[in-house]
């Protein structure tokens, strides 16, 4: 939700500051526990989910810039936050509407392999 705010911290240089410290300490904290997880489905199909999770969120970030790109002709740079947290809402919502991942089991996982 902090992209919201991204106009208003802008503004002025410590301002800025304080902005670009948050965005660097929370951007990446999902990393970890993401592949935290991943692992725990299975070891020996750790490199391919690892694989998979980094050419998905390196798909979602090409995604976002393409999404920005096309956007840059039409509002201000400074206001280029606000649509990237109507998608971050309905990621959001998409997520919390979906319910729980199915539990992958080791046995299932090996067999598909």
């Amino acid at each position: 939700m902090l992209l919201a705010l991204s106009p208003l911290m802008i503004q002025s240089l410590p301002t800025a500051i304080v902005w670009l410290m948050l965005w660097g300490l929370l951007s990446s904290t999902w990393v970890i526990p993401q592949q935290q997880r991943l692992l725990s489905y299975s070891l020996e199909l750790s490199p391919v989910l690892l694989g998979l999770n980094s050419a998905g969120v390196a798909t979602g970030v090409a995604t976002g810039s393409l999404l920005a790109g096309v956007l840059y002709g039409w509002i201000p740079a400074e206001m280029l936050g606000i649509p990237g947290a109507i998608v971050l809402v309905i990621a959001v919502v998409l997520v919390l509407t979906t319910g729980p991942a199915p539990t992958l089991k080791k046995a299932d996982a090996l067999a598909d392999a």
